[in-house]
């Protein structure tokens, strides 16, 4: 405890110029001989702490003397700072704003203005919009279960809208397109699962302790699961060719075609007229290819997921391929207009 005192009060020090040994006392709730005791104890370290007397006296650092930075450039202070102030604003975390601090004191007066430049000119924020307190505040208690190797418990609302209480090993936080998410072994399924945090409620911290299983985070194995053969379904949809940019966008240069060039070079590579995939003429998906219409092949986990996804794009694309799916989606458009329907 004394030692996080003593850092904290160097990087104090360092950061103003003169700071009266009451206020440093206030600040850390121990008495004013205290504060002249770590005085000390900084300047037997290396780092001189005068006493300067007068109105404007007080604590500070004696004049000229700088913490060694020399294993950093100015651009690599730069980074390091811009990628402290991004994470800032999904969560609060106090070791994140001591990393600050400890940057802004080795850094000279004409330094701190060229890394103020330099770390203003790009912000990544992660956080959604909308970000709310809650969120925050799961992340604190599911940062310190991890920390503390303790097991989390909550009631979890599905995909399909059922809720179940479960009881988890946490491993990992993870932000995966601008939503958080929780990496853990789930007690219940005896596996690792992840959880999106906005669908947790009731979270808290449990009484058991964990022992942590062999995984290579590195890997990112959610990635994997995701992944799994058996979990997709290959897709072939059709987007208006001024959508092109944005399906670009959305799958990648690479899956995006135009439909007629599409069937041309299937029917070239076949040299007559091949079926497609799923038995499609020509594999173009249709036997009717619009005009300058684009053709996307991915594959994606086929779950509730995926047909809120499709369904979010509106009439700016359609599903071509599977047939089943293309039916599921259109049956889901006819329930959506009956419900708007109603009066």
């Amino acid at each position: 405890m004394r030692l996080d005192r003593l850092l904290q009060m160097v990087i104090m020090l360092v950061n103003h110029r003169r700071i009266k040994a009451k206020e440093l006392a206030e600040h850390f709730g121990v008495s004013v001989r205290t504060v002249y005791r770590d005085a000390e104890t900084i300047s037997l370290a290396g780092i001189p702490v005068v006493s300067f007397p007068g109105a404007h006296g007080g604590l500070g650092i004696a004049d000229g003397f700088r913490l060694d930075r020399t294993a950093f450039s100015d651009n690599e202070l730069a980074s390091v700072m811009m990628a402290l102030k991004s994470v800032a604003g999904t969560y609060t975390d106090v070791h994140n704003q001591a990393a600050q601090g400890k940057i802004q004191a080795i850094v000279t007066e004409k330094q701190a203005d060229m890394l103020r430049i330099k770390t203003e000119s790009v912000r990544v924020d992660p956080s959604p919009w909308g970000h709310t307190i809650r969120i925050k505040q799961d992340i604190e208690l599911l940062k310190n279960a991890i920390e503390r190797l303790r097991t989390v418990i909550f009631v979890y609302s599905g995909a399909n809208g059922k809720t179940e209480g479960r009881e988890v090993e946490p491993y990992t936080l993870v932000l995966k397109n601008h939503r958080w998410y929780l990496y853990a072994y789930c007690l219940l399924r005896d596996g690792f699962r992840f959880f999106k945090l906005a669908r947790m409620k009731e979270l808290k911290q449990g009484e058991a302790s964990f022992i942590r299983r062999q995984v290579n985070l590195d890997d990112l194995p959610w990635e994997q699961q995701w992944q799994k053969p058996e979990q997709t379904v290959e897709l072939v949809l059709r987007f208006p060719a001024e959508l092109k940019t944005l399906a670009e966008d959305w799958f990648g240069v690479e899956q995006v075609m135009e439909e007629r060039s599409a069937c041309k070079r299937t029917i070239g590579e076949t040299g007559g007229e091949a079926s497609g995939r799923n038995g499609k003429e020509g594999g173009c998906a249709s036997s009717t290819a619009l005009a300058g219409s684009l053709l996307v092949h991915t594959a994606l986990p086929e779950n509730e997921w995926l047909y809120s996804y499709l369904l979010s794009f509106g009439p700016r694309m359609e599903v071509m391929e599977p047939a089943r799916l293309r039916e599921r989606i259109r049956s889901m458009a006819e329930q959506i207009v009956a419900v708007y329907s109603e009066r």
